[in-house]
């Protein structure tokens, strides 16, 4: 018991002092935003370098409006569609609910919001729930792929079959694992007197008086749709079509379908809120282009 303590006050001794000495070096430091930092070390590297005050102006500016535009076209519908099935009641039977999960990540922009949209309709799986959130978040569109090759300056259609393929064998694996992990707490809850059945009943109850409805997500199927006929087919006869069938495109088509499923105030609101979210990212995008210019 004394050598124990004697960890834990050892233990504690060792944070406080890494503590101490982190304070020691930053508090002489600015509690500046990092997109202050990015523009103020961008344009100290320039004038260590020796460039002109021309010359640096020029780089900021280039690197600062690389892809901006593309940024904001994805980032702005992207977030007021999220804002927009945020809004909404989207109720699924609990055995969609892990298959929707993905779909529901990748459009809302967040997995962290399509996983309370969704755990309320299964309450058995939700580890399930949220790993599928999380991976089609990560490599569905369009979240994290369509972002990550606009930054990189891809523009190839295919990358929609490529995330699809990389996205299934990352997805099974988790639900494997979740499965895994769910079924050993199913397993040790059923040793509870009582417990089990009164949860069961709580389900069965709450499922039974759900409405359940997928109209709501008719923009992401619609989204999925354009993007995929965009992939496989060349429309640049016509400029409306392949308009919509490019991801930028159909992003737009999506949030704009999704507002008018709500109220005149739901639909300001959410478009504030998109913009909003979108504004202090682009702001972000901006200072780090512009850093990484120099």
């Amino acid at each position: 018991m004394a050598w124990s303590h004697s960890i834990r006050k050892t233990t504690t001794t060792s944070h406080a002092t890494d503590k101490q000495n982190a304070t020691v070096w930053t508090r002489h430091w600015p509690l500046w935003p990092i997109v202050v930092w990015l523009i103020l070390i961008a344009l100290l590297i320039g004038i260590l370098s020796g460039k002109s005050a021309d010359e640096i102006i020029s780089l900021f500016n280039r690197g600062w409006g690389y892809a901006i535009g593309e940024f904001a076209l994805i980032l702005i519908p992207s977030f007021v569609l999220a804002a927009a099935l945020g809004r909404q009641q989207i109720g699924v039977p609990e055995s969609l609910s892990v298959g929707l999960s993905p779909v529901v990540g990748a459009g809302m922009v967040c997995p962290d919001t399509a996983y309370a949209a969704l755990s309320p309709m299964n309450s058995r799986h939700k580890l399930s729930l949220a790993f599928s959130a999380y991976a089609g978040f990560k490599l569905l569109f369009p979240a994290g792929p369509l972002i990550i090759a606009t930054s990189l300056g891809v523009t190839d259609g295919k990358l929609l079959a490529l995330c699809i393929f990389t996205f299934l064998p990352v997805w099974a694996a988790s639900l494997f694992y979740a499965r895994t992990v769910e079924a050993q707490i199913s397993t040790e809850e059923a040793y509870i007197p009582g417990e089990s059945s009164r949860k069961n009943t709580v389900k069965i109850n709450r499922a039974g008086s759900k409405d359940f409805s997928l109209v709501q997500l008719w923009p992401l199927a619609l989204l999925g749709v354009l993007l995929a006929v965009g992939v496989f087919f060349d429309f640049s006869f016509n400029s409306w079509i392949d308009f919509a069938t490019n991801p930028k495109g159909a992003l737009l088509l999506a949030a704009a379908i999704s507002l008018s499923m709500l109220s005149q105030r739901e639909r300001s609101t959410c478009i504030d809120t998109g913009i909003r979210q979108s504004a202090s990212l682009l702001l972000l995008i901006g200072a780090a282009s512009a850093f990484s210019a120099f």
